[in-house]
């Protein structure tokens, strides 16, 4: 019997069916691969700290009030020990002094030169100033009403270079031709001078006394400003013309300036050849080095008419007398410091404090005396419109002005 085409289909699809074997079912197992950890304790630390005790600082000043003592033992507690307070000096002078090395015990001695200043003719205020040595260490103090304070000097102890200010200084020297029992303010400046102080160098830049000049006043020889004017404009025209900073100005007349040599013990200066007196009284004066009194040196800052180069010579004779002023202050020594800033204020009138003054005079003391260069502007003498003879300051001048910005001038 044949089936149906039909049936042989069905039967050929059960039969495929049932020979079919179900899909087999697939299982994925991801393991974490195992981990060990190795912990490894770190050895024991053990940290030890030492403190330093406080140092201990014993200074006897000789001679020293008990202000200025404890001013002066504050300084040395923080060389010694750098965890004190810091000393109330100035900020460059302890910039200067480092990080000293920490001392247990520092015992020291010393001794203190004081001396009172004159009184401020105006405010009537009084000032103090000091010198203090102790061992190599030089110490300059000022007493100004507030208490003492330390304004500069030389730590050599810790190998410090010396502090005397910010430098390079220059101030204005002025000499006024008043007669005694005028004012010595208020005549004609017959010397001009720039002293400039830089290290162990220096400079004192003379200017001709008939140098024409822009001034606030007008257009005017310098000698004539400060006549019926004061020396405050001596020192903004100079300023002005130079373009220094300068600090102030010294002004002294004949009876001060004689005064001032003889209270200083004469004065040693270097003459470089003969100079002929030629008015009536004066003396001649050989060359070399000659010891002048304050009437000698009067004569000698004078003279005029028998040198060769005139008022250019009298105003280099000027400055060697600085120079010479200069050098018996550097042979008195620091420790006359003080006296000679108090002998100069009785001889002259000055808008510079007492801490300038005290710590310009002791930077004098570092400078070479061959190494202070003194040198007149150079200048061509001529006529104003209006008929006046009169030096005219050029391009010579200004050289020297761009010079001597850094306090000295080149050979």
């Amino acid at each position: 019997m044949r089936l149906p085409i039909r049936s042989v289909a069905g039967a050929l699809l059960i039969a495929v069916s049932c020979s079919s074997s179900p899909a087999a079912e697939t299982t994925t197992t991801t393991r974490a691969p195992e981990t060990t950890v190795t912990t490894t304790a770190p050895p024991p630390t053990t940290t030890t700290t030492t403190t330093m005790p406080p140092a201990q600082v014993s200074i006897e000043l000789a001679d020293a009030p008990s202000g200025l003592l404890d001013t002066v033992t504050e300084l040395y507690e923080w060389i010694a020990d750098t965890r004190n307070p810091e000393p109330s000096i100035p900020s460059e002078m302890l910039d200067g002094l480092g990080q000293p090395e920490y001392v247990s015990e520092l015992a020291l001695d010393g001794e203190a030169f004081i001396a009172e200043l004159p009184a401020d003719p105006e405010t009537e205020a009084q000032e103090t100033v000091a010198t203090v040595l102790v061992g190599d260490d030089t110490l300059l103090a000022v007493e100004d009403g507030s208490g003492w304070r330390i304004v500069g000097g030389t730590v050599a102890s810790i190998g410090a270079a010396p502090y005397h200010g910010d430098g390079p200084r220059f101030i204005l020297v002025l000499g006024s031709d008043a007669r005694p029992g005028q004012n010595q303010q208020r005549y004609r400046a017959d010397s001009i001078h720039v002293l400039s102080l830089a290290g162990d160098r220096g400079a004192i830049v003379g200017f001709p006394r008939d140098s024409w000049v822009d001034s606030s006043a007008g257009p005017i020889k310098f000698t004539n400003l400060m006549a019926g004017r004061g020396p405050q404009i001596m020192l903004e025209t100079a300023t002005d013309l130079t373009e220094l900073p300068l600090e102030g100005y010294v002004v002294t007349g004949f009876l001060g300036f004689t005064n001032l040599i003889d209270d200083f013990g004469g004065v040693d200066v270097a003459i470089e050849s003969y100079i002929r007196g030629g008015l009536p009284g004066f003396r001649d004066f050989a060359a070399g080095i000659l010891h002048l009194t304050g009437a000698e040196a009067l004569q000698l800052a004078r003279i005029r008419k028998t040198l060769p180069d005139g008022d250019f010579g009298r105003s280099r004779n000027h400055g060697v007398i600085i120079q010479g002023a200069l050098g018996i202050a550097q042979v008195r020594g620091i420790e006359d410091l003080p006296e000679l800033v108090s002998i100069l204020l009785k001889h002259t009138w000055t808008d510079l404090s007492a801490e300038q003054l005290l710590t310009f005079m002791a930077a004098a003391y570092e400078v070479d005396p061959d190494d202070l260069t003194n040198v007149v502007l150079p200048g061509s003498v001529g006529s104003t419109s209006g008929g006046q003879s009169v030096v005219f300051l050029g391009d010579g001048a200004q050289a020297v002005f761009a010079d001597v910005t850094d306090g000295t001038i080149d050979d």
